[in-house]
């Protein structure tokens, strides 16, 4: 029986769904600060005297954002070398936030090992994300910088030293946009890229910044996955498509656990009551330009499963009786959903 479960399953038919909400939390965890409790830091705070100037500026990077400022930055400080990261991990279980990412190198091993915990972490249904460098990790949760090196206040930074700039740019873009092409504005210089390989790496689900003229913007916002199927098409590998999923997936888990679960018996007035809940959610979501379209309902496949496994009978039940027919604990939903995404490509035929 195990614990109760919320299990919300995004699939993409031929179109897709999904979306998300506030400006996002990054976790930003350091080393070499170790015996530092965790602190919060909100844009426009003041740094605490006490931490080092190298993760003062990796707090900054984090709070700097892009379209616009993340919610807030986590900070969680370790010992060298990040020697009690699965300690970090343990704590983070139980933290919300968005995006992870961290102020220096991480061992192979190290990278591996947060590599499966993003994984595991989003299969058990927290959708958190993780920015690392020269990761390829072939994963719609890990966003894999590797621009070698980036130029602010004429110091240079390598990609391990940088993932926190691109973690803030991330959680504050809003659900409506991309973070495509978002100028960078502290940054002087970075790695000079021809069009041929800047095309390479993205097809490669590389995270890459670019001089375009004056500026350094941000090329594609396309997280590491490569691999797409019936299940996980193109779309995925954008991050603002997996933003809103996530979003979505979160909010609609916090209702119902928060409202819902355990409060009500389940018979089909409040299964009912829960679906006017979410589709007035969903439908927010719509005005808001998020979404092109969204609806919910039973899942009658679901309850007439439900119902055989019951030894029930349902080849002479009416599609109505199976959506209304009682199914124990268990709730059987079914949403289609249109994620609108951002204009990124054009093409203008110019007649002169």
């Amino acid at each position: 029986m195990g614990m109760p479960s919320i299990n919300i399953i995004f699939r993409e038919l031929a179109k897709t769904f999904e979306q998300r909400n506030d400006n996002g939390i990054v976790a930003l965890v350091l080393a070499n600060n170790a015996g530092m409790n965790p602190k919060e830091y909100r844009p426009g705070d003041d740094l605490d005297s006490s931490i080092a100037k190298d993760a003062k500026t990796q707090i900054q990077f984090a709070m700097e954002g892009g379209r616009e400022k993340p919610q807030k930055v986590i900070c969680y400080f370790c010992q060298a070398e990040y020697a009690d990261l699965d300690t970090v991990l343990d704590e983070l279980d139980n933290v919300k936030f968005d995006y992870l990412t961290f102020g220096s190198e991480l061992q192979e091993e190290q990278k591996t090992k947060v590599m499966k915990w993003i994984k595991e972490t989003r299969e058990s249904g927290k959708k958190i994300k993780a920015v690392l460098a020269n990761a390829k990790a072939d994963n719609e949760g890990i966003i894999n910088y590797t621009t070698e090196s980036v130029t602010v206040n004429g110091m240079e930074y390598k990609a391990d030293n940088f993932c926190s700039r691109i973690a803030g740019i991330l959680a504050g873009t809003p659900l409506t946009m991309s973070c495509t092409y978002t100028v960078l504005d502290d940054v002087e210089s970075c790695t000079k890229l021809s069009k041929k390989e800047m095309d390479e790496k993205i097809d490669a689900g590389e995270f890459i910044v670019f001089r375009d003229g004056d500026y350094i913007r941000v090329a594609r916002g396309i997280n590491s996955l490569t691999t797409v199927s019936d299940t996980k098409t193109d779309d995925f590998k954008k991050i603002k498509m997996i933003d809103v999923m996530d979003h979505v997936s979160t909010d609609l888990t916090d209702t119902i656990k928060n409202n819902w679960l355990g409060q009500y018996p389940n018979n089909y007035d409040n299964k009912c009551l829960l679906l006017a809940n979410c589709q007035e959610y969903l439908d927010g979501l719509v005005s808001r330009t998020i979404l092109s379209s969204a609806s919910i309902e039973i899942d009658i496949e679901g309850n007439k499963k439900y119902l055989e496994s019951k030894n029930e009978d349902t080849v002479n039940m009416t599609e109505d009786q199976i959506k209304k027919a009682l199914t124990g604990e268990n709730v059987f939903l079914s949403s289609q959903m249109g994620i609108l995404d951002a204009m990124e490509n054009f093409n203008i035929d110019i007649v002169v």
